[in-house]
């Protein structure tokens, strides 16, 4: 189903308010993680998610280290639209450019990641909407009446109830990293691959590995989720992989 398809069966439903919701959902995610603060992202995203996040949090606080993104732009695009029981999965390759670093709670000294250059991110994100529902902007908490917008937190300011999950019409299920597995050299410094969730990756989609230490941007478009990718990188290009890629398994 395409975003026509959508709109039609759909009144409630418009791509340019979901996008900007979408946006903002992600850099919301992001501000969350550096802030230590899922509490107020938690109503919207999925267990999954929640997991994934709060495991990289405390891997870093085990070392006394805060992840740390800064000056977020989101540019988030649909490329498909599944219908599934009371509701839509709504799948999206969404850009992120971003600076990402870590650094040491005590000493604020920065260990990992770089405070001067933004990263690259692309992920495959799917977002749920329920059909025929519109998304409330304020709502009046169940637990002692008070109004509060729901855009900002899950938490009533109030009395703290949590936002009910199925209250919400739009929820981001999952999200994860585009892979690509390097077929054959086709010319300096750019490859076939074949690409997982290819439907995502458009000429011009920039995939950043390692917090930019290798891109891939994409220059052709083949069948059968085959892309080709120029590579952008420092030093050598077989060093760089063994450091940032992994040898697929055998099936």
């Amino acid at each position: 189903m395409d975003v026509k398809e959508l709109v039609q069966k759909d009144k409630t439903f418009s791509s340019e308010l979901f996008i900007s919701k979408a946006n903002n959902m992600v850099k919301r995610l992001y501000n969350a993680i550096t802030l230590n603060e899922l509490e107020h992202v938690d109503h919207f995203i999925s267990d999954k998610v929640y997991n994934e996040i709060e495991t990289q949090i405390k891997k870093a606080a085990s070392k006394n280290c805060q992840i740390i993104y800064d000056e977020i732009n989101v540019n988030t695009s649909i490329y498909d639209i599944k219908e599934v029981l009371n509701s839509y999965k709504i799948f999206a390759d969404v850009e992120i450019q971003c600076l990402r670093y870590t650094k040491e709670k005590n000493s604020g000294a920065i260990v990992g990641g770089d405070t001067n250059n933004r990263i690259h991110i692309s992920k495959l994100i799917i977002f749920k909407k329920k059909i025929n529902n519109s998304e409330l902007v304020t709502n009046r908490c169940r637990g002692c009446g008070t109004t509060y917008d729901i855009n900002y937190s899950g938490i009533c300011p109030v009395c703290g109830r949590t936002y009910d999950l199925e209250e919400i019409d739009f929820m981001l299920l999952t999200h994860a990293h585009i892979e690509l597995l390097l077929l054959k050299e086709i010319d300096k410094d750019t490859w076939e691959c074949l690409v997982g969730n290819a439907k995502a990756v458009k000429v011009g989609t920039r995939v950043s590995f390692g917090e930019g230490k290798l891109i891939a941007e994409c220059i052709n478009v083949l069948d059968e989720g085959l892309r080709h990718f120029k590579f952008i990188y420092e030093g050598i290009f077989y060093e760089v992989l063994d450091v940032l890629g992994k040898m697929p398994l055998p099936p």
